[in-house]
């Protein structure tokens, strides 16, 4: 297994330099690195990977970065492996009370997601409303509610199944 440092060496080598052999990242770049898995969000926050970036700041506003000072970013690199990805075909099916989704979405949902919990109620309501509910007024959790649920959770990742999404990526494509 290679190194951080040889990791970071690799993509530094992958990236289009400027004339003076430097790269310049936007705002956006640095923001789409972070949510896209190259930082270790469990280590940190979207606020400290861009107050890192501050001394790179140059007169334009925009990042410029020697090969020295792309390097220096390795610690906040993730490194670390990559945990099962969420299945929704494997959620039991049946009817949920409200206790049982706050624990779906708090130790799943939550997990390989951007959809915060408003949005997670305000999706089960919605589907309450139209029917796939029983006579408690649980949640029905059939097939159709599991692909719906894979769907939804596919058009909001988290920066960590990003990550995961593109190591399968990378393993298939080496076979």
């Amino acid at each position: 297994m290679k190194t951080s440092h040889e990791v970071m060496e690799y993509i530094w080598d992958k990236m289009k330099k400027n004339k003076d052999g430097t790269i310049t990242f936007k705002d956006a770049d640095v923001a789409y690195l972070y949510i896209h898995g190259f930082v270790d969000t469990k280590k940190h926050s979207l606020e400290n990977w861009q107050q890192a970036f501050e001394s790179f700041k140059d007169k334009d506003g925009d990042f410029s970065l020697s090969k020295e000072r792309f390097l220096s970013l390795a610690p906040f690199r993730y490194n670390g492996p990559v945990g099962k990805i969420f299945d929704a075909s494997k959620i039991r099916e049946g009817s949920w009370s409200d206790e049982e989704l706050k624990l779906l979405f708090e130790k799943s949902i939550s997990k390989v997601s951007r959809i915060n919990e408003k949005i997670f109620w305000t999706y089960i309501k919605k589907h309450k409303k139209s029917g796939s509910k029983d006579k408690k007024g649980n949640f029905i959790m059939d097939r159709n509610a599991k692909s719906a649920l894979r769907e939804f959770v596919e058009q909001f990742p988290s920066a960590q199944r990003l990550l995961e999404k593109k190591i399968l990526e990378v393993s298939y494509n080496k076979k």
